[in-house]
């Protein structure tokens, strides 16, 4: 997902290389405790764009905001990473992503009547 993201960020922006390395360099000499400390710290300023696109696009799975916006991860966005053991990924699967590559439940499980 990381390889793709870095991918698609690069073809959405020619300025993304030069921002990410001014993101980058700016951690390297601010030492932020977190990205929670590293947003305050950014407020107000132009690489707090590029963080946040950053977040964005790891949490939803795209890096464009458009309408017609290339999806380029679903099932692993790291909005359903953490809800994944009490929620099921929105879809028309109702069992999720692939559920049909799971095994079946055992027929003792099946109601009777």
């Amino acid at each position: 997902m990381g390889q793709r993201l870095w991918e698609a960020f690069h073809q959405h922006s020619e300025q993304f290389a030069s921002q990410y390395a001014a993101l980058s360099q700016w951690i390297d000499d601010h030492h932020p405790v977190d990205v929670e400390a590293l947003d305050q710290q950014l407020q107000g300023q132009p690489l707090h764009d590029v963080m946040m696109n950053i977040i964005r696009g790891w949490y939803l799975g795209v890096v464009d905001n458009s309408h017609h916006a290339q999806v380029l991860s679903y099932q692993n966005a790291l909005m359903y990473q953490v809800p994944r053991d009490g929620m099921v990924i929105p879809t028309y699967a109702h069992n999720g992503p692939d559920y049909w590559t799971a095994e079946p439940p055992p027929v003792d499980r099946l109601l009777t009547f």
